[in-house]
């Protein structure tokens, strides 16, 4: 390609940055596959949140994840009910 200098380093080096790469590839398709699984299932936990986490750490670009995370987090930390709207009951005549 156009500006790109031509890989002229040892073999072995070569073949090591190709084994890194390809453990990468396949850290990163275990945890989409779990991701991908939990999802399908509208399983929410922990472990979901933690997987989506690392995932997401790798690749931010993954919208589905982040939908499934956001859902995760509703489904784990409900909001607290809002406030009652009716008057709080008038304390009770102390006897004198």
């Amino acid at each position: 390609m156009h500006g790109m200098k031509r890989f002229t380093g040892d073999a072995a080096a070569a073949a090591k940055a190709a084994h890194e790469t390809a453990e990468k590839v396949r850290k990163y398709k275990a945890l989409l596959e779990v991701c991908a699984r939990k999802n399908s299932a509208h399983t929410y936990d922990l472990e979901g949140l933690e997987s989506t986490a690392k995932l997401l750490s790798i690749n931010a670009e993954c919208y589905t994840m982040w939908n499934y995370r956001r859902r995760a987090i509703d489904a784990l930390y409900p909001p607290p009910p809002p406030p009652s709207t009716s008057p709080a009951p008038s304390p009770a005549p102390s006897p004198s």
